[in-house]
């Protein structure tokens, strides 16, 4: 019973577990034995008072503690439901274990008490905390700045509401803070500020950039979580961060302005530094345009001995709309950074930015020189790989100048302050990521040599070029031939180039006769020849010419020279055929053909085909794609020359196609099975281990999409980290007791904020 226990307290079913433990009483089971057991399968392997200490549910707590659950039951680690409390910052649990007898100050087997984590260092420190009652008072206390917010219960008629965050402080009932201030216990000596504090929130408007930022995108997400997917807050959740409020803030000249808000808790003096910052934004994607939205409305680098330089080297895809919403639809094609420099402009026109397409790297030192770099007062990193992270992180550190780090992860994210010659640097602690799928392409194309490798290009460039992109684009021109065109020209000339190719071959394909599964089985044939055949051949060819042509060694360090694969039309190989299976049903899928799903049926028809590789000739383009050679130019005029051959083709003759959705879970849709044989035929030519299905899967499924909740909300705790820099905070004594790093979940509610 006590893993049924277990389970309905995981459950949050407060009925359910009083009806189970109504039926074991009845039945003469020890109450008490089961609610503190830890013997059992279950989620955790902890007891049922552990559970409702990690679920954060109070009213759950009591009732266990109610049937004699023991407040001090500690696991094998010694780790007690008060430690749980206290870890995932549950204040209301805590008490109520307090109150049942559970001991603040245990250690448990890593060294850990509750207090270490129920107290916030702005508030009191642990040393001070020795006893129940002034745990009980932290709590209680933490409530009442937010209490602040409601009226005096005396107040006047009209203003007995709830203000909303937005009232103007000049409709707020002034004796409210006063009010709940006289009802807070005394601060201890070790308090600072709450004098300062509680009346403040009371008045001050709220308005700052950051911290709207964080808040709308913790709330935004709450608002997702109504779908039950995952499990909503349902106790407060504290942020501190009052060592931004000075002591000698006031609007002065900036009242009236739109920096007001700012103004009234930072200080005009402030507003002056932060419009002469000169800071070096690299990145443009959805976390640099969160940044850049929040320089712009700050005022940052305003003034005229102020600049925002902002690079990035990509071009805007439709793809980052959902996310990165400084960009339109009319944006395509477009550099990220020039794009979101014109809108952040438009907003702040005293902004003085500037949009750079350079990447930062060794390549590009002749101008990010010494020059540049001493001329900053800030380096702000937007980046999504390890490597660019890691020179930036040097580069501060050599020109001594702070550093703001942050990155995201689906629902999760962190970040970071790195300040030179006080904190770690960011190569300090970066770890190498085993599932870091920042490969450069000429690896993928050309020389992989990780089975890795072979997933990634089997996912990029044979399932998505082949079954979405190629398709899509068809159906586009075959509906909308004029829509296409213009949708065309917004894309790079190696999209266009693509898009063209592929329409081509699909309007061939059609023109050789009526579609039967017969022609998928040869439109899969002509896939097989090309991508592990032909254009092995040629890379092997090219890559021999440049040996011979240097008289150095080529196949050498991670280059291994491949092998073309095999082919006997009247006896298949067996790789061969699962490939053939695989694609050939993935085609007709797309013509909406009857499927072939019996593998000797299947066998039988592609023999009676009698399927010839294509005779092979040395290629006349001898060009290998390299790391210094991204391999994405094309010529022009064979783009107009395919515009020109489209141009001829009656859409009105031409069949649907649908396009593929990848779905990894459904395996009836030959997407796993397609991927898995082309991951492992590639693996052949180049002799790499194969890979089972179910690794393949696991490995191109594993898509995590970015979230805009929560990059505005890491990105607003890094802008109040920005707002302490212009403070000069990190220049002042005791400056690691300012500046925080983050780790938060909001799927689960995890907040996890530390000192530098």
């Amino acid at each position: 019973m006590a893993a049924v226990i277990h389970e309905l307290v995981m459950s949050c079913d407060l009925q359910g577990i009083k009806a189970a433990i109504k039926d074991m009483q009845q039945d003469g089971t020890d109450v008490q034995e089961e609610v503190n057991s830890h013997e059992f399968g279950g989620r955790g392997a902890r007891s049922s008072v552990h559970a409702a200490a990690v679920r954060g549910r109070a009213e759950i707590l009591q009732y266990l503690l109610k049937m004699k659950a023991d407040p001090n039951n500690a696991d094998d680690a010694g780790t007690t439901s008060m430690h749980f409390a206290a870890d995932l910052g549950h204040s209301r649990v805590a008490y109520h274990l307090l109150q049942a007898g559970g001991d603040p100050s245990r250690r448990n087997g890593f060294g850990s008490r509750p207090t270490d984590k129920l107290v916030n260092n702005s508030w009191d420190t642990p040393e001070v905390l020795q006893g129940k009652d002034q745990i009980r008072r932290l709590i209680a206390g933490e409530h009442l700045p937010y209490e602040a917010l409601r009226p005096e219960p005396d107040a006047p008629a009209e203003d007995k509401t709830v203000v909303s965050p937005v009232t103007s402080p000049s409709r707020r009932h002034r004796g409210g803070g006063d009010h709940l201030h006289a009802q807070a216990p005394a601060p201890s000596e070790a308090t600072g500020g709450s004098d300062m504090l509680t009346p403040r929130v009371r008045m001050e408007k709220p308005g700052d950039t950051g911290l709207c930022a964080f808040l709308g995108g913790a709330v935004a997400q709450e608002v997702i979580k109504k779908t039950g997917k995952f499990t909503p807050v349902e106790q407060w959740i504290h942020h501190d961060d009052a060592s931004l409020v000075q002591s000698s803030s006031g609007a002065g000249d900036y009242a009236g302005t739109r920096y007001a808000h700012q103004a009234a808790v930072l200080g005009s003096n402030f507003m002056e530094s932060i419009k002469k910052q000169r800071v070096f934004l690299v990145g443009c994607g959805a976390l640099g345009c969160e940044y850049l939205k929040g320089l712009a409305l700050m005022g940052a680098c305003s003034g005229a001995d102020g600049k925002l330089i902002v690079t990035d080297m990509d071009r805007i895809e439709v793809s980052n709309l959902s996310r990165q919403f400084l960009f339109r639809q009319s944006d395509v094609g477009n550099p990220k950074s020039t794009s979101a420099a014109r809108v952040v402009k438009g907003w702040n026109p005293d902004l003085q930015i500037e949009a750079l397409e350079k990447g930062v790297g060794v390549t590009s030192e002749d101008f990010f020189d010494d020059t540049f770099w001493t001329s900053l007062d800030l380096c702000w990193n937007a980046l999504d790989n390890v490597v660019a992270r890691k020179y930036t992180d040097k580069c501060c550190l050599w020109y001594g100048l702070p550093l703001l780090e942050s990155g995201t992860l689906g629902t999760k994210c962190n970040s970071d302050v790195f300040l030179p010659g006080l904190t770690k640097s960011y190569n300090d602690g970066v770890e190498t990521d085993a599932n870091e799928t920042q490969i450069a392409m000429c690896t993928l194309r050309s020389f992989p040599f990780l089975p890795l490798h072979c997933i990634e290009f089997a996912k990029q460039a044979y399932f998505s070029d082949y079954m979405e992109f190629a398709p899509q684009q068809y159906e586009s021109f075959r509906k909308d031939p004029a829509g296409f065109f213009e949708q065309l020209d917004a894309m790079s000339e190696a999209e266009q180039f693509k898009a063209l190719k592929m329409i081509k071959g699909i309007i061939e394909l059609q023109q050789a006769g009526a579609i039967d599964f017969d022609v998928c089985i040869k439109a899969a044939f002509n896939h097989y020849c090309r991508d592990f055949v032909t254009s092995i051949r040629d890379l092997v060819y090219n890559c021999d010419e440049i040996e011979k042509t240097t008289g150095k060694p080529f196949w050498t360090g991670t280059k291994r020279r491949p092998i073309e694969a095999k082919w006997d039309a009247s006896a298949p190989p067996a790789e061969a055929l699962e490939y053939l299976y695989a694609t050939a049903n993935c085609y007709a899928f797309m013509w909406k053909v009857p499927f072939v799903r019996n593998r000797l049926e299947f066998q039988k028809r592609v023999v009676q085909l009698n399927l010839q590789v294509p005779a092979w000739a040395p290629p006349s383009d001898k060009k290998v794609e390299t790391e210094e050679d991204d391999g994405d130019k094309v010529d022009p005029a064979a783009i107009e020359a395919l515009k020109a051959e489209l141009y001829k083709v009656d859409p009105q003759s031409l069949r649907e196609c649908e396009a593929h959705d990848f779905e990894k879970d459904d395996d009836t849709n030959f997407h796993i099975d397609f991927l898995t044989a082309s991951t492992n035929l590639r693996a052949s030519n180049y002799d790499i281990k194969h890979t089972e299905r179910s690794t393949v899967k696991v490995t191109a499924g594993r898509i995590i999409p970015a979230l805009a909740t929560t990059t505005a909300m890491i990105c607003g705790l890094v802008d109040m980290e920005f707002l302490k820099i212009v403070l000069g905070m990190h220049r002042e004594e005791g400056a690691l007791d300012k500046f925080y790093n983050a780790n938060v979940n909001l799927a689960t509610g995890l907040q996890a904020v530390e000192l530098v």
